[in-house]
């Protein structure tokens, strides 16, 4: 492990030379940084109670590092007991390493352990005698701030935590199976035909980077984090397909996606001035991409005049076109990437004919909305006379 003064700059310039290379930070005592294939990670490294302890860090800059790694130092933030310990924290701990050497996605995990952090009182993180009430009572506090879904998937994560911990060290006992869920209301936003134009309308005004991520993620279905971190080396250009590593889908399953003509002509045109790795790379971070859009995303709405709008209702939007289309529910599901139990094997046999007929009609019917409305314009032009146009016309001018 070879031992510098790491920071920002010198981060920006280490790169992965074939093999995975540790590095000790000479400035601050247990903070170490890992180079590998696909980014860098900062880790807090030492031994506690004789035992060497890894602990990965949830910081993306040095700054956030440093922070962190004095936190763990002093011990203003617990650090992961052992694996024997049957901790709330230890349980939970183990199982988050055990998703992550399972290859579960990077963000799932970070968000585990955020939602644990902030909502589980410290007091319970370290008892080892967590009852059903004690959780209870935590998922209601998060009831009253109306986080219903944050209240759900904490309390499920930490069923799941003590299920493994039963099955590793044969025992018994899991006090979150019995804690009452909240009844979630599913979102069902998507954009109309005439919100649809609205954005279209002011597309031009936003920088290059934002219509590209917009269109992309409007005409694939595919989450605002697939398409920001999308790679050149993950297109099939003569294919017209992209695939999304099992890596980074919720459903741990590499997912194939039939890409639109619209699609192509913008990554054809990004292809040629990029000397980056990712099709959105972050200018000023060389080996980064862009990690969000949100602040845009924001102005964009706000300059179309559309409100309570997601990025993640884009997706809902291409899906809900293609059902009104006459497409199957499974088509639609093997388009957007998702999946379940039940019909696993009916998405691994439908081809990519199936899905590319489905998503060139969606994206066509998104196209054709403005070129419909002009044609039908002309013909209500074509049927008024001179006169009454002329009318028209100085109505509208003294409004």
């Amino acid at each position: 492990m070879a031992k510098i003064a790491l920071s920002q700059k010198v981060i920006n310039s280490l790169k992965y030379s074939g093999k995975q290379i540790s590095y000790s930070d000479a400035n601050n005592k247990y903070l170490n940084y890992v180079v590998n294939k696909n980014s860098g990670t900062f880790f807090h490294i030492r031994k506690i109670k004789g035992q060497l302890k890894c602990i990965k860090l949830d910081a993306v800059s040095y700054a956030d590092a440093v922070r962190e790694n004095a936190r763990l130092t002093s011990g203003a933030v617990d650090v992961p007991a052992a694996a024997d310990s049957d901790t709330l924290a230890a349980i939970h701990e183990t199982f988050m390493r055990f998703k992550e050497t399972r290859g579960d996605s990077v963000k799932c995990i970070a968000n585990a352990r955020q939602r644990f952090r902030d909502y589980v009182p410290e007091k319970l993180k370290n008892s080892s005698d967590v009852q059903t009430s004690d959780l209870e009572a935590v998922a209601q506090t998060l009831g009253k701030l109306c986080k219903y879904r944050t209240a759900n998937m904490l309390i499920k994560e930490i069923a799941a935590a003590y299920n493994y911990r039963n099955k590793v060290q044969n025992k018994s006992g899991n006090p979150a199976l019995n804690v009452s869920k909240f009844k979630e209301q599913s979102r069902d936003r998507y954009l109309s035909q005439s919100e649809i134009e609205q954005l279209f309308a002011v597309l031009p005004e936003m920088s290059t980077d934002f219509q590209d991520y917009f269109k992309i993620a409007l005409f694939t279905g595919k989450r605002k984090s697939n398409v920001l971190a999308m790679r050149w080396d993950c297109l099939d250009r003569d294919r017209g397909e992209y695939m999304f590593p099992a890596a980074e889908n919720k459903s741990r399953t590499a997912d194939v996606t039939v890409l639109v003509p619209e699609v192509l002509e913008i990554l054809d045109r990004r292809k040629l001035t990029s000397a980056s790795p990712w099709v959105f790379p972050r200018y000023g971070r060389p080996g980064e991409h862009i990690a969000q859009m949100n602040k845009s995303f924001e102005n964009f709405c706000q300059k179309a005049g559309i409100q309570n709008l997601h990025q993640h209702d884009l997706r809902r939007t291409i899906g809900s076109i293609m059902a009104q289309n006459g497409e199957s529910l499974h088509t639609i599901a093997a388009v957007l990437g998702q999946t379940s139990i039940g019909a696993t094997h009916i998405y691994a046999r439908l081809n990519s004919a199936a899905k590319s007929k489905a998503i060139n009609n969606a994206v066509s019917t998104i196209c054709n909305f403005q070129t419909n409305n002009r044609k039908k314009l002309e013909t209500l032009l074509q049927t008024l006379s001179s006169e009454k146009i002329e009318k028209i016309y100085l109505f509208a001018k003294n409004l």
